[in-house]
């Protein structure tokens, strides 16, 4: 009982530490790419947060397996450096008992990890789409900088002198048309209005001039106004753009879509990862007597690579058409957890029954 609390304690102690690491680097280089977004005009700077907010929760499901396992190889090797699993298997502690505790706190972990990744994911990718397309769509006007040209809408080239704080255009000029036929408008003030019963938004002129050009006479019209008000088109976000992101697991459920029967599959990785990662992590560490810890944790890493670069290849393969739908994810996973089992019973002597009586 005291080993069990003691055990689970470091490694929710270091997981905590991982945790923190992983996300403050995953911060770091998702600001710095939504930063460039902002830079070019493709969001507005207000909602960077909103979007890297979202981005960091969905990437849970990927974080706490490698947390996990780094953890559980930091906590179990320090245990055997120190000769502490030595001395606990002198009084009579089977490792299997060691397999088992770590198996526990990995199927934990794998369930908050899939809640994630099959409940919420789903759900914040349509969100983080969402606002993706209405930034985008705001940011191309409310994000205009004076003394620039800056194209936006279809053939429509904008430009002002100064903006005032309350996002008020002074002396706009915008061109339309293509290089023959022209509409040019010029204005005193120009501003962002949006219309709440619709959802629109217009960019709203006033008290200006509007000068078209027809190729065909070489003519012009000049016209006056006091009020000109141009819609601006904003991409839609409905159900049938859905990708397989998007796409509810329950959805995934009910169909009988080869590629929707992949995207299930795909979620379920990093519930496998978690379980399969920590018992690979006790592994190399119970067998990392006299050696250099780097290298045990280069091994675990090194695995952990191959097994999820491989799964990514395969999904791939079968995407493209390479490999048979029916083959699926599984044959991955397979080889992976006989070859992990095999690996635990033969190098750390585990009988299996013993092991299957302490579950």
């Amino acid at each position: 009982m005291i080993f069990r609390n003691l055990l689970y304690r470091s490694i929710l102690q270091t997981s905590g530490l991982m945790i923190t690491i992983l996300v403050a680097i995953f911060l770091t280089t998702r600001f710095g790419n939504s930063l460039s977004e902002a830079v070019i005009g493709n969001i507005a700077t207000k909602d960077i947060f909103k979007i890297v907010g979202l981005k960091t929760i969905i990437s849970v499901q990927d974080i706490l397996p490698i947390a996990l396992f780094i953890s559980v190889f930091a906590v179990i090797t320090k245990l055997v450096s120190n000769r502490e699993w030595l001395a606990l298997q002198s009084c009579g502690m089977p490792q299997s008992k060691l397999f088992f505790l770590v198996f526990r706190i990995s199927f934990l972990t794998a369930l908050f990890v899939a809640i994630s990744s099959l409940i919420l994911n789903p759900i914040l990718e349509t969100k983080l789409r969402g606002l993706k397309e209405e930034t985008k769509n705001r940011a191309s006007i409310e994000g205009i900088k004076p003394g620039m040209f800056i194209k936006f809408g279809k053939n429509q080239t904008f430009y002002s002198e100064s903006k005032s704080e309350d996002k008020k255009f002074t002396k706009p000029l915008i061109v339309k048309g293509k290089k023959t036929d022209k509409e040019v408008l010029r204005s005193k003030i120009a501003y962002i209005e949006n219309q709440r019963s619709t959802g629109d938004k217009f960019a709203v002129f006033e008290d200006g001039t509007t000068i078209s050009t027809n190729s065909s006479d070489n003519s012009f019209s000049r016209t006056d106004f006091d009020r000109y008000l141009i819609r601006i088109e904003q991409k839609k976000f409905s159900d049938h753009d859905k990708y397989l992101d998007f796409i509810p697991t329950v959805d995934l459920l009910k169909s009988n879509y080869l590629l929707h029967r992949i995207e299930l599959q795909w979620r379920l990785v990093p519930i496998f990862l978690c379980i399969f990662m920590a018992l690979t992590a006790v592994t190399v560490a119970v067998n990392s007597y006299n050696k250099s810890w780097h290298s045990g944790l280069l091994i675990t890493i090194a695995i952990y690579f191959i097994y999820s670069n491989s799964l990514g290849t395969l999904k791939s393969m079968l995407r493209k058409g390479e490999v048979p739908m029916e083959v699926g994810l599984w044959p991955i996973h397979v080889l992976f957890g006989i070859g992990l089992l095999s690996l635990i019973f033969w190098k750390n002597n585990i009988n299996l029954f013993t092991f299957m009586n302490k579950a």
